[in-house]
């Protein structure tokens, strides 16, 4: 290391970058990202067919909610994942 301190400024830069996260969690923080991309779009698209009075409001409010409860979901797993990041941060 002392010939070459440039990789400990390296491993550093990794580790607070995340990188170190095992790769479970890493890969469920991606998977968790992905899903809430995937639930915004048909809210999106849902809101945009309702303002373009393309459907009802009552099957707009039928379908909003389910939406919504489940972008809900993923968010709080991914603050549940995020939390579990920061306490292997601190470790």
């Amino acid at each position: 290391m002392l010939k070459h301190p440039e990789s400990l400024t390296q491993a550093l830069e990794r580790a607070l970058g995340g990188a170190w996260l095992p790769q479970a969690l890493q890969a469920l923080q991606a998977s968790l990202r992905q899903g809430q991309k995937h639930l915004r779009q048909p809210l999106e698209r849902l809101t945009e067919a309702y303002l373009a009075a393309m459907i009802p409001l009552p099957e707009y409010q039928r379908r909003r909610p389910e939406l919504k409860k489940k972008l809900q979901i993923l968010q709080e797993q991914a603050s549940q994942a995020a939390v579990e990041a920061t306490r292997k941060t601190e470790i």
